[in-house]
């Protein structure tokens, strides 16, 4: 049964205060397309976990260093230790190694591989004399010179 908290309409992150609304606008700073912002650019990663985040207000970025918990904008610097655009390049990071713990290396030529485009050698293709063992994951490449697909 829907309640009336259910059914009532989004709030606007910007009118929310305190961390709660710092979260949910870095959220929005994460997701941020350019198509929805015309004076501000999508945010960019600019180096081992350092991004440059856009400002929600003004058309201008700062330097989020991740590793370090740091940002160069006013909020951070008035004692802010979790502005939204630390929490927006920390989204970011994590999405980025989500991806990364993705990839594999290939039992051949040891290529990084998307785990979706390896091929898995079976018993079947070791009784054929192929190189690799039992569970190897190759890439296309590999599998296709193996006769493994």
């Amino acid at each position: 049964m829907a309640t009336k908290q259910d059914t009532a309409p989004a709030a606007n992150p910007a009118k929310i205060t305190g961390n709660r609304g710092r979260y949910l606008r870095g959220l929005d700073l994460a997701d941020r397309k350019v198509s929805e912002y015309g004076y501000a650019e999508r945010p960019a990663r600019v180096g081992e976990n350092l991004y440059h985040i856009p400002s929600c207000t003004a058309e201008r970025r700062y330097k989020v260093d991740v590793s370090a918990g740091t940002c160069e904008c006013e909020d951070f610097r008035r004692g802010h230790t979790m502005c939204k655009h630390l929490v927006a390049g920390m989204i970011l990071e994590s999405r980025r190694r989500a991806r990364m713990a993705h990839i594999v290396q290939c039992g051949g030529c040891s290529a990084r591989t998307p785990y979706g485009e390896t091929h898995e050698v079976t018993d079947e293709h070791v009784e054929w004399g192929s190189a690799f063992f039992e569970g190897d994951l190759i890439c296309g490449e590999c599998a296709r010179r193996a006769g493994v697909s």
